[in-house]
């Protein structure tokens, strides 16, 4: 769901901001990114240090507290900001109307490509690194 967020981010947006939990997650976003060739594309990873059960228990205080980050990201360069968490899911409606920003929910992204692909007949590809393993295992 990250992956196809990332991509989806850079479609609509030249640069974009990931909204993460807390500082911890921020490096493992950075090294991802950078995986996939598309740290010149990342303005920030912005924390904000609620942990799963908070944002479970308070949910306004997530979408405020995701809207303050939002903002953030905007004011850093930021045209779209990924949600960076699945219990962040469901509330990209407000914080963009609150922000403004285009803001990527990885679940619903995640899902609307995987129907996309199925509905259109593509997979993955059958030779290279995805290909079926010859032999023993």
């Amino acid at each position: 769901i990250m992956e196809a967020s990332i991509h989806i981010a850079c479609i609509l947006g030249e640069k974009f901001s990931i909204i993460a939990i807390n500082k911890r997650r921020a490096g493992t976003k950075w090294r991802y990114v950078r995986s996939l060739g598309l740290s010149d594309r990342m303005i920030s990873v912005i924390p904000i240090e609620m942990s799963v059960e908070e944002m479970e228990e308070n949910v306004d205080k997530l979408i405020d507290s995701v809207v303050r980050a939002v903002n953030k990201a905007k004011e850093e360069g930021a045209e779209v900001a990924i949600l960076g968490c699945a219990s962040m899911a469901g509330y990209a409606k407000e914080v963009e109307r609150r922000t403004g920003v285009c803001i990527v929910d990885p679940i619903v992204v995640g899902f609307k490509i995987a129907e996309v692909l199925a509905d259109i007949g593509l997979s993955q590809s059958k030779i290279g690194s995805y290909s079926t393993p010859k032999g023993d295992i």
